[in-house]
């Protein structure tokens, strides 16, 4: 029952649309860069356009909420127009699931209070720390280490290099991170489960499902 109504709410969810986006936004960006870098001959072209991935995000963002809010919204109350777009997708994503869960004879509130200690026995725990700063900080230590020569004096021309080296590595790395974040949190199976135990918790608490 639990992997219908999984599978159902993927495929009509909000979130396969913020897939859909990123998707398209990241292969723009990958080709872009490697088409600026080969014809230009310059990386920091690159650079340049992963400057413009969060705007290119927002300006998804206002645009959806302009289209809901009957062209109220104003493009530079970011603010106001990223929370009322997480409100209208929590809000649709409620109502849609709540549908679905009727479908699936999820339709009281103990059955959907059920619904919700089966997620939460899903949902794993945090685990604290990654290790990256401490990464970086190697990193850095490298560079700074490298950039001295037999004289015990720093060379430019190498700390130009490895701080280039640097530059690039961590803008790929900061874009990966962000494209895998967002698919994980589109389709992820941990994010499924938080998701659902989020929604469902509204749906509860607000006694849509009475």
């Amino acid at each position: 029952m639990y992997y219908r109504i999984e599978n159902e709410f993927k495929k009509n969810s909000w979130y396969k649309r913020d897939l859909n986006f990123i998707l398209i936004l990241s292969v723009s960006y990958t080709v872009l860069s490697i088409f600026l870098s080969t014809i230009l001959g310059s990386i920091w072209y690159s650079y340049g356009l992963a400057l413009l991935i969060v705007p290119s995000q927002y300006t998804y963002i206002f645009f959806i909420v302009r289209k809901f809010n009957n062209h109220e919204a104003k493009y530079f109350e970011v603010k106001s127009n990223v929370q009322s777009y997480i409100d209208e997708r929590k809000s649709r994503d409620a109502k849609m699931l709540a549908e679905i869960c009727k479908k699936n004879s999820i339709n009281t509130r103990p059955k959907v209070l059920e619904a919700i200690k089966h997620y939460q026995t899903l949902l794993p725990r945090n685990i604290i720390g990654s290790g990256v700063f401490l990464s970086l900080v190697a990193i850095i230590i490298s560079i700074a280490a490298f950039s001295f020569n037999e004289n015990n004096t720093i060379s430019s021309e190498r700390f130009q290099f490895m701080m280039t080296l640097f530059l690039l590595v961590g803008i790929l790395y900061a874009f990966f991170k962000f494209t895998v974040n967002q698919f994980a949190s589109s389709f992820g199976t941990k994010a499924l489960y938080r998701r659902m135990e989020e929604i469902l918790s509204t749906i509860y608490f607000q006694s849509i499902i009475k």
